[in-house]
Order: structure tokens, then sequence, then C-alpha cells
């Protein structure tokens, strides 16, 4: 789990959701805040100066997908997801991060984690 967090300190939410969408929702609706990533780079960038998270875009596993990869499809192409990976593996961080930016940048939007466990 730690290569996916950096070493500087993140904001806090209320930080990032202040940074991101300025000091007012007047000044959000007038195209002050800040604007949604529009390619893989810009949004592991984002996630990065926002939430202080680095998200992987090289695949652990031959054959399999990037952390990147899912959290680009989430993002970008809006789709129902399936992760499969080990425990600890950041799945929970990652979807976190992919729930905040919806409501973040697709407000109102649905959204719903679900997570197993063994207990």
């Amino acid at each position: 789990m730690s290569d996916y967090i950096h070493d500087q300190k993140p904001l806090g939410l209320a930080e990032a959701f202040d940074r991101i969408f300025s000091e007012s929702e007047e000044a959000h609706n007038e195209s002050n805040a800040t604007p949604a990533p529009t390619d893989e780079a810009a949004l592991a960038k984002f996630m990065l100066d926002y939430f202080g998270m680095i998200v992987p875009a090289e695949p652990i596993c031959p054959d399999h997908n990037s952390p990147l990869d899912y959290l680009s499809a989430s993002f970008f192409g809006q789709e129902d997801l399936l992760v499969w990976a080990c425990r600890g593996g950041g799945k929970t961080m990652l979807a976190a991060g992919a729930t905040l930016l919806d409501a973040i940048f697709r407000s109102p939007a649905k959204i719903r984690v679900l997570g197993g466990s063994f207990d």
C-alpha cells in the first residue's frame, strides 16, 4: 500500500475541495474551479497533487491492467467495473479516489462502493 502514497503531505479533504472548487460556489460557476483531468497523465497528476496518491501506470503482472487503467476506465469511461486483486493491493484506496473524482466532477452522481471481507 505504501507504493500508492506520496511522501508529501496530501491536502485534507476540506482543503482539497476548497482548492478544487475555489472559495465559493459563485467562483465555481464562473469557471474558476480546477478543471477535470482530460487524459491519463492529467488524472495521475491530479491524484498526486490533490490526494497525495501515486497511481502506478504499469501493471505488476504480465497480461494484467495497471491501477491507472482502472482509475481511467472509471473516470473517463464511466463504466461499471469489477476489480479482482490481492488483499492489501490498494483496491479500496483507488475506489475511494474514483468516488471522490465522481463526487467532484460528476455531481450529482450515483456512487456505490462494495467490498468484501473474510470476517
